[in-house]
């Protein structure tokens, strides 16, 4: 019976110090000094904040740190290994903002907390590798695009390094197809001034298999940024070809929209 205390003991205390909701504490070592730090939080409810539900007080034994709380109860924090080469260990403070998951990242260097930067994805993960690099997902409308995200010392500030190309394969429903409702045309490659591949055809069914969302596009408030990306296509005769967004969207249906 003892043993089994022992081991919930060390199980609780281990999903704590992984992760746990606001006003609570555990203890951590952050700074690799071998020492045990008492972390605490607590969200303070305040009706003069205007944007925001109060404050809340981030404390690692004597230091404190205090900000608006942009969130009620769908908040944590958590332990993280930011850079598995370095003493440190951080606190990432991950909260949701309709339509955004935030992700605030405190070091303490043994006197201070310090914010080290903040971050933000469309969907539900942050990824700590541990080699000083945070992997997201930002939501395409109808799938999900991986970045990297590098801290910059020089800036504060993560900055996130997607890939030029992605492979897809959106079949969007067991069953299901995308289906043309109105002609298009497709072009050899991903620029606007490319030749012509194919005319797909009322009534064709599609295939979504790369998409690419680097280059040369300027938005506006008719066409936002992610209605520019280029889409490679194959049609159910086989034809393939380049399209941007925009250009496609509204002309089919069975795209698995959401968000």
């Amino acid at each position: 019976m003892k043993i089994l205390i022992v081991l919930f003991l060390m199980f609780f205390s281990f999903y704590l110090t992984a992760k746990a909701g606001p006003d609570t504490t555990f203890t951590a070592d952050l700074n690799g000094d071998g020492k045990s730090d008492n972390v605490s939080i607590k969200v303070y409810k305040d009706a003069k904040i205007k944007y925001g539900s109060g404050i809340y007080t981030l404390k690692v034994n004597n230091a404190s740190y205090s900000d608006t709380a942009y969130f009620e109860e769908n908040a944590f924090l958590k332990l993280v290994n930011l850079d598995k080469k370095d003493d440190f260990k951080e606190l990432a403070l991950i909260y949701w903002v309709d339509p955004e998951q935030n992700c605030d990242l405190f070091r303490y260097d043994g006197k201070s907390i310090i914010k080290i930067g903040s971050l933000s994805t469309m969907s539900d993960e942050f990824e700590f590798p541990g080699n000083g690099t945070i992997k997201i997902s930002d939501w395409m409308g109808f799938w999900l695009a991986e970045a990297v995200c590098t801290y910059d010392e020089s800036s504060k500030r993560f900055k996130e390094k997607y890939k030029d190309e992605y492979n897809l394969d959106i079949t969007p429903y067991e069953g299901n197809t995308i289906n043309v409702k109105e002609p298009f045309e497709l072009l050899k490659n991903h620029e606007d001034n490319a030749d012509v591949s194919v005319k797909v055809k009322t009534g064709a069914k599609i295939n979504i298999l790369k998409a690419v969302i680097t280059g040369k596009c300027v938005s506006n408030e008719e066409h936002p940024n992610s209605e520019l990306y280029w889409y490679f296509i194959k049609t159910n005769t086989g034809d393939t070809g380049w399209i941007r967004l925009k250009d496609f969207q509204e002309k089919v249906e069975g795209i698995p929209w959401a968000g």
